[in-house]
């Protein structure tokens, strides 16, 4: 009767790899059959993709307040259930044997996650990474992961000189977090970034921008921006004052840049519409 080889688990945090998954050869040349039983060596690696430092969340510095060693990281089974004994901080990881049966599974590491409770926060960023893998007794097929933004970034910039034509200005955010009634309010004054709760396959966010005049105290609403948000992904919405040369009457100028290759959107809101 074969003896049932055991594999020695090391887990290594490097910030420049992902989450490797790999099992060890037979010392007597080639892969041996193992009993229906594989090991794991687990590595974690996390980036913030938002280009943008912030006030309210130094981006550059986030990785280094909430280290990876803070890190939750669980192994889900087929059936998506946690695998007995398979679920840590990282920080306080099994330094022996994992041994999984053979099958398909997933690693997930997270952190943050009371970031991700509410449609929106300035307070910090949802960090997600997963992978499916297969354990078998002969080999392990190696699998990187790398933890992201699990989020969307929305910045709002107005113009110095919107208080010089406007009493009250805002941009309404329609998400599916917010509710069906419900939006994110971008308001006169904020400036530091928020990350909005999305969906994981992306979802459409619409932009409603709101005005009151201060020459009258007309009120205007104006929806003029739909598009889709995936995690990771960062909108820049300017929007600023445009004074017909002619009439004197006050417009808006909106530029939507969305962090992609393709250039900036430029729409303008005649004064007619306000």
């Amino acid at each position: 009767m074969r003896k049932l080889r055991t594999l020695l688990v090391k887990m290594v945090c490097a910030l420049a790899g992902g989450l490797m998954l790999s099992a060890c050869s037979s010392e007597e040349g080639g892969s041996q059959a193992m009993g229906g039983k594989g090991a794991v060596i687990l590595d974690l690696a996390a980036e913030t993709v938002f280009d943008t430092k912030t006030k309210a969340v130094d981006e550059s510095t986030y990785l280094t307040d909430r280290p990876l060693a803070d890190y939750k990281v669980k192994i889900l089974d087929a059936q998506g259930h946690v695998v007995s004994g398979c679920e840590w901080k990282y920080s306080e990881r099994p330094t022996g044997l994992i041994e999984l049966s053979n099958g398909s599974y997933t690693v997930v590491a997270s952190d943050g996650e009371e970031f991700n409770v509410n449609a929106s926060t300035r307070n910090g960023i949802y960090m997600y990474g997963s992978s499916r893998f297969d354990v078998n007794s002969d080999k392990v097929a190696a699998v990187n992961v790398a933890c992201k933004p699990a989020c969307g970034k929305l910045v709002v910039k107005f113009g110095d000189t919107m208080a010089t034509y406007f009493s009250d200005y805002a941009v309404h955010f329609s998400t599916q977090a917010a509710g069906e009634n419900g939006s994110i309010i971008w308001p006169k004054g904020d400036t530091d970034p928020l990350y909005v709760k999305l969906a994981e396959a992306g979802e459409n966010v619409t932009a409603t921008f709101q005005f009151t005049k201060k020459a009258d105290g007309t009120k205007a609403e104006v929806n003029t921006l739909t598009r889709e948000m995936k995690w990771g992904s960062m909108w820049t919405i300017t929007v600023n004052p445009k004074v017909e040369d002619t009439t004197g009457k006050v417009g808006i100028t909106i530029t939507f840049d969305d962090s992609t290759n393709d250039k900036p959107i430029d729409i303008e809101i005649p004064s007619d519409w306000l």
